[in-house]
């Protein structure tokens, strides 16, 4: 059957896991749509030593949410993270469970829980930094929705978004590191409300050159015309 149809890829990368898994098939690529419509960029108070993160994804070992909370043991300064997502592995969220209850006074750690798609930009909007140190992603949708409401992100170089540092939107880090978060962690806990909101408006140019480019459609128009 995979012979006879056209597989839909969204990156070169998605392309050679198809190819990895079915040889040679027809695929075409088109990137992911999201939401076209872009809300204004809008920034919180941001104070020196202080910083509120965010993580939203699933609570399953992919989304790497234990290595960012072994990152934050070592950090000095007052976090705050939120971490919303299902527990869909028991297992890798009582070993999660198990660095929390361990971590120093001043990491303050919120679980939300499961959240609806129409809660996650209002949410991410309360925070300074959006961190997914994820083991891979074609997309990221979360990840890019950070960047529609003009937040900065830390995350892994397993994602399309690279390079985020040039940009003035965050970091793309290679994970393979145990310490590898902890100090943009604490660069960005340095952060005044000046270096803040350059990093929020690199972050929603971000998106906003994405959702602008003509292509987007085009290729889409060309798949299934």
């Amino acid at each position: 059957m995979h012979k006879k149809i056209t597989f839909h890829a969204t990156s070169i990368q998605e392309k050679e896991t198809i190819e990895k898994q079915f040889g040679k098939v027809k695929i075409e690529i088109a990137n992911n749509l999201p939401d076209f419509n872009q809300p204004t960029l809008e920034t919180i108070t941001k104070v020196e030593g202080k910083l509120k993160i965010i993580f939203i994804a699933r609570i399953v070992e992919i989304k790497n949410l234990l290595l960012l909370l072994k990152n934050l043991s070592t950090i000095n300064h007052n976090i705050q993270l939120t971490i919303a997502g299902p527990t869909e592995d028991e297992n890798y969220w009582l070993q999660c469970k198990k660095i929390i209850e361990n971590l120093p006074k001043n990491i303050l750690i919120n679980y939300f829980g499961e959240i609806t798609p129409q809660e996650v930009m209002p949410l991410i909007k309360e925070h300074h930094l959006y961190c997914l140190p994820t083991l891979g992603e074609n997309f990221g949708h979360s990840i890019f929705e950070a960047f529609m409401v003009g937040r900065p992100v830390l995350i892994s170089n397993k994602t399309p978004w690279l390079n985020l540092y040039h940009q003035q939107a965050g970091w793309d880090v290679d994970i393979a590191q145990e310490n590898c978060l902890a100090t943009y962690i604490e660069q960005a806990a340095l952060w005044n409300q000046h270096e803040f909101d350059a990093y929020c408006k690199g972050a929603w140019q971000i998106a906003k050159k994405y959702i602008n480019n003509p292509k987007l459609v085009e290729d889409y128009y060309t798949m299934f015309n």
